[in-house]
This record gives C-alpha cells, structure tokens and sequence, in this order.
C-alpha cells in the first residue's frame, strides 16, 4: 500500500507540473508513461485504438473501476463496473482467454485492476490510455448509468478535474445528470 501511495504522489506531481507547463493532454501521457512503468505486464489502450476495435466490430470487455456515483454520470457505452475495492471479480462475466479493457478517470484505478486480472491469469488485458477523461476529450461517446447519452464526465475532485476538458466536466458532481438515476 505504501508503494502505491508514492506511485500516486508521484504521478500527481508529475501531472501538475506538466498540466502548468503544456496542458491536460501532454498531463495525461505523462500520468500514462508512470502508470505503464508501474505495470509493465498491462497493455495500454489509446483512445482512438479503442474506438476503431470497437467500431471493427471486436468483442471486447470493457470494465470501470471508478465509484458507483462516476460510473452512474458516465461510462463507455457497453462497460460493466466493477469496484476494486469492494471486490466482486468473480462475479463479473469474464474469461481469462478474452480481450479486457480497465480505464478509471485517469489511469490509477483501472491499472490497479488489471494488474489484479494479469495476476489472476488474463492473457489479454488492457488499460485505457488516460482513462474515461482521455476517452471524453478525445470525443469519445459516453452514456449515463442507465444508458442515457451524454458528454459529461464526473470530475472527481482535485487536482484531477482539471485533467477533464471543462466542457467534458459535470458541473455539479454531487448531482448526477438528469435520468442517471431512474432505473428503466
């Protein structure tokens, strides 16, 4: 857990700098580049790669490792959610033979989570590069919760809100957006 922490602060450190310096996107790499070397056996996804695999038609499992009220504001069409905290892996419907792909908001959750699957003996895992804020900046689509289109991201909180393009950004987090939380 120690490792982690300093992972984290340093990835967050290298992201202000960077963010102050160039902007969100070159922020983004920079927090891709210290995820990839804190997990050589994950797979980076770009956004646009992602896209094209699931435009092409591939199968893919996609899984959020964000919270309940980020997953409810937003998530990529056709994603399960999965809390890595709270546990639950064995009752998503994955196999160890098929393509995965693990995004969070930036990158830390979903590495986390797919370092668990490599261990756990997925063949073929990856993290999306930059997470779901990459994924909206990039113009990625986006649905609520509960299906519903959108193009707003939750933006946690901090310092990385500001790594979510503020078009991108709900505007109230505590709120979900209007529909997120009717159940169909």
């Amino acid at each position: 857990m120690r490792r982690r922490s300093l992972v984290l602060a340093l990835v967050a450190l290298a992201a202000a700098v960077s963010l102050a310096l160039a902007g969100r996107r070159l922020a983004l790499a920079v927090i891709d580049l210290a995820l990839r070397a804190s997990a050589p056996d994950v797979t980076a996804i770009d956004p646009r790669a992602l896209r094209d695999r699931i435009a092409r038609g591939e199968l893919i499992s996609l899984v959020d490792a964000r919270s309940e009220p980020e997953y409810r504001a937003s998530r990529i069409p056709g994603a399960m959610r999965l809390d890595p905290d709270a546990g639950g892996l064995d009752q998503l419907p994955l196999l160890p033979g098929e393509p995965v792909v693990v995004y969070s908001s930036v990158g830390g959750r979903g590495t986390a989570l797919a370092r668990v699957l490599v261990a756990r003996g997925f063949t073929r895992v990856g993290q999306l590069s930059g997470g779901v804020f990459g994924w909206a900046n990039r113009g990625g689509p986006l649905v609520t919760g509960v299906g519903v289109p959108t193009a707003r991201v939750h933006p946690v909180g901090g310092v990385w809100s500001v790594l979510l393009g503020p078009e991108h950004r709900l505007a109230d987090a505590a709120s979900p957006p209007p529909g997120a939380w009717r159940v169909p």
